[in-house]
């Protein structure tokens, strides 16, 4: 089948107040970039990236459609019109898309030189505690939010995790930020004595106050780079009133 491009349009940018943390396969690995194609007006538009590599995982917005991507690692997942290869984005947090829609010239990413990304062992486990906010100050109309909890990697009990926050958008997942670990928390510490002294986190976004949001803090595989919700993992935030 002819693969022709798709024009959609792009998704607002959403502010970050938070840190990231690279999750590259290796330090020495750099991405590499390939554009994203549709197959006919009658496929399903691949707008938008997962979580993880399947159609079982839920739809972020990460806009992907008609540019370039940079992928970390390639792994395998659910077909896509016989294809079940899949491509990481490179950078923290920000999904999988299906090879099928990769433009390679008969390649998959599995041939162009790519690492395979690491596969998942035990996957990351975690609460999210609770979420308080501040009016921002700078931007009247805005709150500054922030999201506590804590997580590890039973794989990698020693190093840190990524922490992604998303707000439920309508079907999709819209990314508000990212963070880690790194705070102190001896109460984990206690009960599960194997674990890190500094399971914890504290992550801030910026979202608007005139309307409710459905938080949601997912934490990333350091191996796999597929992100898992965390215990109690959602929450909503009343409007101001």
């Amino acid at each position: 089948m002819k693969k022709i491009r798709i024009v959609a349009g792009l998704v607002a940018s959403v502010a970050l107040l938070a840190g990231t943390v690279s999750l590259m396969p290796s330090a020495a690995q750099a991405a590499s970039t390939y554009p994203i194609i549709q197959s006919s007006l009658s496929e399903p538009v691949p707008d938008y990236a997962r979580l993880g590599p399947g159609s079982n995982y839920s739809v972020m917005n990460t806009f992907v459609t008609y540019k370039s991507q940079s992928f970390s690692c390639w792994t395998t997942g659910t077909s896509v019109h016989g294809d079940n290869i899949w491509g990481r984005l490179a950078g923290t947090g920000n999904g999988f898309i299906a090879d099928w829609w990769i433009q390679l010239k008969g390649k998959t990413l599995a041939n162009t030189g790519l690492p395979r990304c690491g596969g998942t062992g035990k996957v990351p486990v975690g609460y999210f505690d609770s979420l308080t906010y501040t009016n921002d100050p700078k931007s009247p109309g805005e709150r500054i939010v922030t999201v506590h909890g804590w997580a590890t990697d039973p794989d990698k009990l020693s190093s840190k995790v990524a922490i992604v926050v998303y707000a439920q958008d309508t079907g999709r997942l819209m990314q508000l930020g990212t963070g880690q670990t790194g705070a102190t928390r001896a109460d984990v510490k206690k009960v599960h004595p194997t674990y890190s002294s500094t399971t914890g986190f504290n992550v801030s976004v910026t979202v608007g106050s005139g309307i409710p949001t459905t938080f949601k803090v997912y934490a990333v595989d350091l191996n796999s780079g597929i992100q898992y919700l965390l215990s109690n993992g959602t929450k909503t935030l009343a409007a101001k009133k």
